[in-house]
């Protein structure tokens, strides 16, 4: 049960990047697709209170109880960077994206799809350290798409308020593939305690 609900709220942070990655080509779209994420959120934190509860009223489980915990929250706070990603396009009436954050996007995308392959496998410790290797490069590539995205606003200066935008969207953007990379440490944590 606790690995079906895993895989359910894994596929919430797939549907979430995937219409984070729609609203970065229709920006004109932002606050029905940013509106479309807050759902996709609200419906995971649902799931986060399911397992939480759960978890609570379990006396046997089938991981380490705090392992649970910790993939749940980690879950739930990369479906919440995403929703803050898109709420903050909308408020800020972002018009355009960076190229480099259009990149940042779509690598979300993979991380986040990584994520729900490592979560579905989850039952099969022996398949898990491929995906937490892919997801560790995801985050790798995201440091230098990062660096050389805030390097470009540096060099060629829009207006301030406009860089101000554009640095903190990169900056958003890398941290949320950092969170990838942080379920990939809490599922290597798994592996080590149940191999």
């Amino acid at each position: 049960k606790f690995f079906d609900l895993f895989i359910i709220l894994s596929e919430k942070t797939t549907v979430a990047a995937g219409l984070l990655r729609e609203l970065f080509s229709n920006v004109d779209r932002s606050k029905e697709l940013s509106q479309k994420i807050k759902v996709v959120e609200k419906e995971a934190d649902e799931l986060v209170e399911q397992i939480i509860d759960k978890l609570n009223r379990s006396f046997v489980t089938p991981i380490d109880r705090g392992d649970i915990h910790s993939l749940t929250t980690g879950l739930d706070k990369l479906i919440d960077r995403m929703e803050h990603i898109a709420a903050k396009i909308y408020i800020y009436n972002i018009t355009e994206i960076s190229e480099p954050a259009h990149e940042l996007s779509q690598l979300i995308v993979e991380a986040c799809n990584e994520v729900n392959s490592a979560v579905n496998s989850l039952e099969k410790l022996d398949k898990l350290m491929p995906h937490c290797e892919e997801l560790h490069q995801y985050e790798d590539k995201a440091d230098i798409i990062c660096r050389r995205g805030i390097q470009s606003l540096f060099k060629n200066p829009p207006d301030p308020i406009e860089m101000m935008k554009h640095k903190e969207l990169i900056e958003d953007l890398e941290d949320t593939a950092d969170e990838c990379e942080n379920i990939a440490v809490i599922i290597e944590g798994v592996v080590v305690k149940n191999a």
